[in-house]
């Protein structure tokens, strides 16, 4: 598995500008929530104290992505904050949603499998990992990965039929 910033800088931006054509203008309930500023500032005000703080980037990757639609700049976000810190698997789940959101199947279902090396014992960042890889055409292995939860997580799944 490359390091995201690898993943992220072999890409041309096409599909970027590509969503921008298709999604020119967010409907109102689309745009930047109250809290979601909030969060970002917080991250800006974070990276003016410590610039080298990897999951500031993260946290500003996500808010430029899914509240600001400024694909450019949580690219970028996204290649320092990996660069400073290559072991977030959390990190890697947005990274994977901002990419099956770009409709880029294969790197969105490569990110979610490097969450699930990082931290395998995570239920969660484990059951996130199949929408990326049926995405990507991966239909197989996103099947197992689900059949797969009872054996790896069966505290976590009920025999009970509600």
């Amino acid at each position: 598995m490359a390091r995201a910033p690898d993943l992220i800088d072999h890409h041309d931006g096409q599909h970027e500008a590509g969503q921008r054509d298709q999604v020119e203008e967010r409907p109102h309930e689309w745009r930047l929530s109250h809290h979601a500023a909030e969060v970002g500032g917080v991250a800006q005000a974070v990276l003016e104290l410590d610039d080298a703080l990897g999951e500031a980037y993260l946290t500003k990757a996500h808010i430029l992505w899914e509240h600001e639609w400024e694909q450019e700049g949580a690219r970028q976000a996204f290649r320092r904050g990996f660069e400073l810190n290559s072991s977030n698997a959390y990190g890697y789940i947005i990274y994977s949603y901002y990419l099956q959101a770009m409709r880029r199947f294969d790197e969105a279902a490569d990110a979610a499998l490097q969450a699930g090396r990082l931290d395998p014992g995570s239920y969660m960042i484990y059951m996130v990992a199949w929408q990326p890889l049926a995405l990507a055409g991966r239909v197989e292995d996103a099947l197992t990965r689900i059949k797969s939860i009872r054996e790896m997580f069966p505290e976590k799944v009920s025999d009970e039929k509600e």
